[in-house]
């Protein structure tokens, strides 16, 4: 597997150089045909001009296979090689990156893709997300963007969880699913528990709060602060 994946992100990695360095080549040419535009413009303006020469257009022509292999937003990057689809997603929060993720789909002999390999965590509902869109026409970039969706949802929990535990130190009984969907915790005398009731959330969308005593309410101050974080 590891073959595979160093492969995929060295393919990967020179195809967005190259993107890159076609992009400033682009940038570049447009300032030349702007530069030429406006010679023209003068050129015509002078009278003792009588002459004119054809307008250069320098264009750099993209194939839509290419444009598809670097297809590359909100995380996500997609190398065909062969009858295999490499993805590789970057999860990222508030413009982070964060984890590395990847996908190898290949063809069957019917012409229809299935999940080769995969470096996703076993909650993702991968299986499902890859019977709902890679079938349809552009269904290799409608699996990637859903599958990305899943898996920001759960790097931002994971993210958010730790940023509360940094920040408040008073939590005992602390229980984690690994989907970071269930989070459990005791605060003194107090014991919260998030939910989150399907794993494209961020945010919790069911907060519980059980308490025996009676509660400062400085302490449930900290649960709300606590809350509050996931919240963001």
């Amino acid at each position: 597997m590891s073959a595979w994946v160093n492969a995929l992100d060295s393919e990967l990695e020179d195809l967005e150089k190259a993107m890159l360095t076609l992009k400033q080549k682009r940038s570049k040419q447009r300032t030349l045909t702007s530069h030429l535009h406006a010679l023209q413009l003068l050129q015509s303006q002078d009278p003792s001009h009588t002459t004119s020469s054809p307008q250069p257009t320098p264009r750099t022509i993209v194939s839509k296979q290419n444009i598809l292999n670097a297809f590359r937003f909100s995380g996500i990057s997609i190398k065909t090689i062969g009858t295999y689809h490499g993805i590789r997603i970057d999860s990222s929060v508030k413009g982070k990156f964060y984890d590395r993720f990847y996908v190898i789909l290949d063809t069957a002999a019917n012409s229809s893709l299935f999940i080769h390999k995969h470096t996703c965590p076993y909650f993702i509902p991968i299986a499902r997300l890859a019977k709902e869109h890679l079938e349809n026409p552009n269904g290799v970039r409608l699996f990637a963007q859903a599958l990305e969706e899943h898996l920001s949802a759960f790097v931002s929990r994971r993210e958010q969880w730790k940023a509360a535990l940094a920040k408040f130190d008073q939590l005992e009984d602390v229980t984690v699913s690994h989907a970071m969907d269930f989070i459990s915790f005791r605060l003194n005398s107090i014991h919260a528990e998030l939910r989150f009731s399907n794993l494209l959330l961020h945010s919790p969308d069911k907060v519980h709060l059980e308490n025996s005593d009676i509660v400062p309410d400085f302490h449930l101050s900290l649960v709300d602060g606590i809350a509050s974080l996931l919240q963001h």
